[in-house]
């Protein structure tokens, strides 16, 4: 989200609050109310996907219970109507996405599923009329980006999948351990380039 407040030109405004910490101490805080609303519904809607990720992971109906707090929330739910356009194309990619780990999909595919869903939360707020400039310029290096995100994630946990007996989309690849990571490093250097490519073709013009 501090990439995406980086693309954006609205004005922010500075307010000085009580300290939450230090009731006593003032402090400095920047004001962007609608870009700050939007992070922080990004914010929730990825903790949500993941207490359940996490319960359907570990088996404990524990995480169920903050999930279901936290879609309670009345703040959660109005911005849910605002922004419906962006929960239904995340839900929809959580969906394929679990859909994918459970009949044991390629890496490819998986990883696929973040990069979109990545595109789409940045884009979402990039194709404003205040900010048509940007268009589309993004797309490609937020699907990469996205993309990385979830293959790190699953290159670091593959260890610990292999021992729990648990799905990784490496584990597809190849039965031998070493072979796998020399794959997976392969892998992330080739998508590291494709960032850094995108980051060169899309210098942002002020």
């Amino acid at each position: 989200m501090l990439f995406l407040e980086s693309c954006l030109e609205n004005e922010t405004q500075e307010k000085k609050i009580t300290c939450p910490m230090n009731p006593l101490k003032k402090k400095m805080i920047q004001i962007n109310k609608n870009n700050l609303e939007y992070a922080a519904f990004v914010n929730m809607l990825l903790i949500k996907m993941k207490l359940e990720d996490d319960r359907d992971d570990n088996k404990n109906w524990g995480y169920d219970l903050l999930r279901k707090i936290l879609e309670k929330k009345n703040k959660y739910i109005e911005m849910s109507y605002r922004y419906k356009i962006v929960l239904d194309a995340v839900q929809q990619q959580s969906e394929n996405l679990k859909m994918l780990e459970k009949n044991k999909g390629s890496l490819d595919a998986c990883a696929d599923t973040i990069g979109f869903m990545l595109s789409y939360i940045i884009g979402y707020k990039l194709q404003t009329k205040e900010n048509s400039n940007l268009d589309y310029r993004f797309f490609k290096l937020n699907y990469y980006i996205g993309k990385l995100i979830y293959i790190l994630d699953a290159y670091e946990d593959l260890e610990k999948d292999i021992k729990k007996n648990q799905f990784n989309p490496f584990i597809n690849i190849n039965n031998n351990l070493e072979v796998i990571l020399e794959k997976g490093k392969k892998i992330i250097i080739l998508l590291k380039s494709s960032i850094k490519r995108e980051l060169k073709n899309n210098k942002m013009e002020k």
